[in-house]
This record gives structure tokens, sequence and C-alpha cells, in this order.
């Protein structure tokens, strides 16, 4: 399927009535499979974005959200209680309205669950590859500090760039990462120019300079 769901057009499509509209500014059009990098800036990330990219993506999408069972247990134990102050009683009541419809939606979005424990995290890369293979576009907000909006903040979780490895070592081709900005005064959604691992250089010694010119390009843009 290389498509949203029914149920994520129409959310999405809401949304839109309410918020906006972005512009989207390109500085480049990239043919072929490609990973877009963004902040997540405190869910206006993923929310904006998706709302307003016109792209098909596979977005990555923490594995307890795709989940009843798991998306039920992280509102409850953490974000309502923890994160918003709610009591427990309302925090259980709002969780069990809100976890199935949530999972629906991440489910008709076609969400790619992200597990960081490192075994079933083979499932995220295979999904993610397979995407990449039928010449999908990969969506990726991948800040330790998720609910920061300080461009200063540059710490990220690098594992998104061991696909690399995967995805050159079967096509012999690189894959392009492409940083993403959200321009919420000017109402943008700002993409950069593509970023690649070069021929000849191992892998292990030009990652850490490949994930910098990464988040240099999400910060200038």
């Amino acid at each position: 399927m290389n498509d949203y769901g029914r149920l994520f057009k129409r959310i999405r499509g809401f949304v839109r009535i309410f918020s906006g509209p972005y512009e989207i500014e390109r500085a480049e059009e990239i043919q072929g499979p490609s990973i877009l990098i963004c902040r997540h800036d405190n869910l206006s990330g993923p929310r904006v974005v998706l709302t307003w990219l016109p792209d098909y993506v596979r977005t990555w999408v923490f594995h307890v959200f795709m989940d009843v069972e798991t998306c039920y247990n992280h509102y409850v134990n953490y974000t309502f209680t923890q994160r918003f102050g709610w009591p427990k009683f309302i925090a259980k009541a709002a969780a069990k309205v809100l976890a199935p419809f949530v999972v629906a939606v991440l489910d008709s979005m076609q969400g790619i669950p992200v597990y960081r424990e490192s075994i079933r995290s083979l499932r995220t890369i295979k999904a993610t590859l397979k995407a990449l293979y039928e010449g999908g576009t990969i969506l990726i907000f991948p800040d330790i500090n998720y609910i920061s909006t300080d461009k200063k903040d540059r710490s990220v979780y690098e594992g998104f760039l061991y696909l690399e490895r995967y995805y050159f070592n079967r096509t012999g081709k690189h894959i392009p990462f492409v940083p993403m900005f959200l321009d919420r005064k000017e109402k943008k959604i700002k993409i950069g120019q593509s970023i690649c691992f070069a021929d000849g250089i191992d892998f292990y010694e030009q990652k850490d300079s490949v994930l910098e010119r990464i988040i240099t390009g999400i910060n200038e843009l």
C-alpha cells in the first residue's frame, strides 16, 4: 500500500481546517528513496509536517503508540500524570478513549513502529528497508529530548544512520538523508539539500561527520 488510509486522510483534512496553511520550500527535488530528518519540537514537528506535507511518507513512531494496551499505559503512567499532572482517575478515563483512536490513526498513517531494545529494533530496520527498497520516503524525528523546542539542543538518536549500511550493501547506492525544518514563524516546511555518505570511506569513519552535517543542515534552514 503506497498511500495513507482513509481514517488518516479524514483526520488530516479536518486538522487543515484549523491550522496553516504551510508552504513547502524545497532546496531540490529528490527522485527515489530518501530519509527526511526533522526536529520533533514537542509534537509540533509531526503534527504540522504530516498535516501539510503533500508527499506520502512512512513515519517512524515510538512503538508504544501503535498498540492499544501499551498506548493506554503510557498515557496513564507518563503523559497525563507525570507531564500534565492529572489525577490518576482522570488520566485513566481519558486514556481509555484516546488510546484506541490514536492507534487507529497511526495505523492508517502506515507508521513504522520504533523499538529501542536491540533485539526488537530489527523489526524497525526490516520494515524501513522494505519501504526504501520499494522507492519510499521515510520520515524520522530523532530527538532524544523530544519535548525540547531549543534549536541548540543537538542531542539526537543516531541509530537511523545504520540504515545506510544495509541499504548500500544491497543496492550499491547511498541513501539520501534530507534535513527538514518546521518554521512556524514563516509558516513554512523547509526541506534542505540531501546529504549522503561518501564512496570509498568506511561507514564508521564518516558516521559522526554525516550526523553533524544533518544537524547543521536542519539548524541552518
